[in-house]
């Protein structure tokens, strides 16, 4: 089985999201880091059994962009079984391009995959200017969707750094539409902060916010530490956990 830790999220029903009551702007914050940062997690199931783990990295470079990279081990192994590489600009963290490899393994029944995308502009039938997402595939072929109008779309695999750069606070709801590479689908997205909460991870105590993350039908949690550098320190998607190690 495929370690997701965060690429399943949407996968609710379309257009059965209102976000009519959204109270805040989705606006998050240009500085997330201020300089390149690792950070390591435990993968759980849902019996508590440590399945794999997580390693999450974020670089810095000149020319205005964050690459976000994402590697998922199972137990026992040394070479990644996903990695998810996002490009984002710093200055508003919108995609510019990613990509997606996933390594066979027969043994544990995971398929291969592989995909790079990006953000393109082009005409439409109307001759305006439009931003689509484009895939390709290993083979060199080419799927497009028109991304929504009037509002930023973010990517999916950017939620686990876009919900630190939120200003959460207890009742703090926002919402902003986001894209998955995997299926291509646009969806909204609400995150709200019902409460603050301290999180014991082994002898530490953190004070963190809880953050709940709506998509379609599926709400998931996640715990953000108030301190800065206000990293996920959990995030729990309702198939598996993954907790930071220190």
């Amino acid at each position: 089985m495929l370690i997701f830790p965060l690429v399943i999220f949407i996968n609710g029903c379309e257009g059965g999201n209102s976000t009519k009551d959204a109270e805040v702007q989705f606006q998050p914050t240009t500085q997330i880091v201020a300089q390149d940062e690792v950070v390591h997690y435990e993968i759980s199931n849902d019996a508590n059994e440590v399945i794999g783990r997580g390693v999450l990295k974020t670089m810095l470079s000149p020319d205005g962009l964050l690459t976000l990279l994402e590697e998922y081990y199972r137990v026992g192994e040394t070479e990644a079984t996903d990695t998810i590489e996002t490009q984002v600009l710093r200055a508003d963290l919108t995609p510019v391009r990613g990509e997606r490899v996933v390594k066979e393994n027969i043994k544990a029944n995971i398929e291969g995959l592989g995909y790079s995308w990006s953000i393109q502009k082009s005409e439409n039938r109307k001759e305006a200017l439009r931003s689509y997402f484009v895939r390709s595939d290993k083979v060199g072929q080419d799927e497009r969707v028109a991304l929504a109008t009037q509002e930023n779309v973010y990517a999916n695999s950017s939620g686990l750094w876009l919900w630190r750069a939120l200003p959460l606070d207890i009742g703090f709801k926002t919402n902003y539409m986001a894209v998955d590479s995997l299926n291509l689908k646009q969806q909204r997205v609400v995150v709200t902060v019902p409460q603050e909460e301290s999180l014991v991870i082994g002898s530490k105590t953190y004070e963190v916010w809880r953050v709940l993350i709506r998509s379609g039908r599926a709400t998931r949690s996640a715990w953000i530490e108030k301190a800065a550098p206000n990293r996920v320190l959990r995030w729990d998607n309702g198939v598996t956990v993954m907790t930071v190690l220190e």
